[in-house]
C-alpha cells in the first residue's frame, strides 16, 4: 500500500474515531492488508480489513471513514456467525449482506448522512430497528448495487482472505477470543458514552445491552441441544433402490439397493396465543429452520402447526413469509401436540415454541423426540423428559 494511501486510511480511521468514539477500540483493532483489485474493502472474521488502494484513490477520508464503521459494524454484531446460524448459503450471501447493512446503516444514519449506495430498510421496505435476520426473512430485494463486504458479513470464505492468525504471529490479525473481549469491551464503552453524553443510536444500544447479558446464548444451547437429538435419528441406515448400489457391476441384471441415511421427519408445534408476538414467533422460527437447515435438513421435511387453545392445520413452509398464524386466544399446546403425532409420516422430532404457559402431556410421547423452546422471563418449565432451552426474545 502507498504512503498516500496509508495515510488515507490512518486519517479516516481517525476521522471515524473522532465522530463515533465509542468505537475506538474496534477500529483501531482493526488490521489493514492490500485488497482485491476493484473492491474498495472488505473485512474478514479475524478482523482484517482488505484495502484496495487504486480504488479509493478518489475517495473522500468520510467516505472511506464511513466504511471502516461500517465494517466494524458487522465484526461486532457477528453477522458472520449469525449468517452461519440461520443457514445463509452463498447463493443467498448478496440478500443475507443486505440485510445486515441495513440493520447497520439504520443506527449510522442516526448520526451522519448516508452514502448514496448505503443499503437501509427502506430500501427492503421493511420498518426501521429490526434485526438483520428479520430483514432478511421478511425483506425485499434490494435495489442498491451488491457490494461484498467480505467473510467478516456472511461467513463465507473469499480467495483473498488470508490464513488464520497464528499463536507465534499475534500480528496477522484477532482471533476468536480476542474478538469476543473487544465486544464487550466495545459494548461497555457504549454504554458510558450514553450515561454520560447520550446520543447512541437505539439499536447500537440494545446491541450494547445484550452483548453485556451475561445469559447463556440461547442459540448456540439450541442447536448443541438439536444436534445431539438429529445426531440419532440421522445417524440411521437403510437400505433404498431409490440410488442404485456402487456394487451394481457384479450383477447388472439385478437392481442392488444402497446403503441411504434416514432424514427425520420434524413437526413444529407454535405457541399462537395472546401472549405471544409474531416477531417473537418469526425470530424464534428462523433460527429453528436455520439449525435444522445447516445440519442437512431441509425445509419440506419440516411442518408447522400453530396452536392455542385449539390447533390448526399443519403447515409445509419453505420461508417464514409462508407461515399463517392461527390463534390469539387461551393456551393448550396439548391439542397441537397430539395433532403433531397423527402426522403421516409420524415426526420423529417434535419442537415446541410457547412462553411456557400451557399444559404439558402427562407422559412421554412414544417414539418422539420433544424438544422445547422457551421464550421470555423465567418461563414454567416443561416435564423433566423435554429436553428444554431457555430463549430472551425482545417482543
Amino acid at each position: 500500500m502507498t504512503t498516500d494511501r496509508t495515510r488515507l486510511i490512518s486519517a479516516a480511521r481517525l476521522w471515524a474515531a473522532h465522530n463515533y468514539p465509542y468505537l475506538a477500540s474496534a477500529l483501531f483493532a482493526l488490521h489493514i492488508l492490500p485488497g482485491e483489485p476493484g473492491l474498495e474493502m472488505s473485512v474478514d472474521t479475524n478482523w482484517r480489513v482488505y484495502v484496495d488502494s487504486n480504488s479509493l484513490a478518489e475517495v473522500p477520508t468520510d467516505r472511506v471513514g464511513f466504511q471502516l464503521v461500517h465494517l466494524t459494524g458487522h465484526l461486532l454484531r457477528d453477522h458472520a456467525q449469525r449468517a452461519t446460524h440461520i443457514g445463509v448459503s452463498e447463493d443467498d450471501v448478496s440478500h443475507w449482506v443486505a440485510a445486515a447493512d441495513a440493520e447497520i446503516n439504520d443506527d449510522l444514519r442516526d448520526m451522519l448522512t448516508l452514502p448514496p449506495d448505503a443499503v437501509t430498510p427502506d430500501d427492503l421496505k421493511c420498518p426501521d430497528g429490526k434485526f438483520a435476520e428479520e430483514y432478511y426473512e421478511y425483506g425485499s430485494a434490494s435495489n442498491q448495487k451488491f457490494r461484498d463486504c467480505g467473510t467478516g458479513a456472511h461467513g463465507h470464505e473469499r480467495f483473498w482472505n488470508q490464513e488464520p492468525p497464528s499463536d507465534a504471529n499475534k500480528d496477522d490479525g484477532v482471533n476468536v477470543r480476542e474478538a469476543e473481549i473487544l465486544r464487550r469491551q466495545v459494548a461497555s464503552e457504549i454504554v458510558e458514552h450514553h450515561r454520560q453524553v447520550g446520543e447512541i443510536p437505539e439499536g447500537l444500544l440494545r446491541w450494547a445491552a445484550m452483548t453485556l447479558d451475561h445469559k447463556v446464548d440461547w442459540r448456540k444451547e439450541l442447536g448443541s441441544v438439536l444436534r445431539r437429538g438429529l445426531s440419532e435419528s440421522m445417524g440411521a441406515v437403510d437400505y433404498s433402490t431409490s440410488r442404485i448400489s456402487r456394487r451394481v457391476s457384479i450383477s447388472p441384471e439385478i437392481v442392488l439397493p444402497s446403503l441411504r441415511r434416514r432424514v427425520p421427519s420434524i413437526a413444529l408445534v407454535l405457541d399462537t396465543s395472546a401472549s405471544m408476538t409474531e416477531r417473537m414467533l418469526g425470530l424464534a422460527v428462523t433460527e429453528i429452520k436455520g439449525l435444522l437447515v445447516a445440519v442437512g435438513i431441509q425445509n419440506d421435511a419440516i411442518r408447522v402447526i400453530s396452536c392455542d387453545a385449539a390447533a390448526g392445520e399443519a403447515q409445509t413452509v419453505r420461508n417464514v413469509n409462508d407461515l399463517f398464524l392461527k390463534g390469539g386466544g387461551g393456551t393448550d399446546l396439548r391439542i397441537g401436540i397430539e395433532n403433531a403425532t397423527k402426522l403421516i409420516p409420524r415426526p420423529e422430532l417434535i419442537i415446541v415454541v410457547t412462553d411456557g404457559g400451557t399444559p404439558w402431556p402427562e407422559e412421554r410421547v412414544q417414539g418422539v423426540e420433544m424438544f422445547a423452546l422457551l421464550i421470555g422471563d423465567n418461563p414454567p418449565q416443561p416435564p423433566n423428559w423435554i429436553h428444554c432451552v431457555s430463549a430472551k426474545v425482545e417482543s
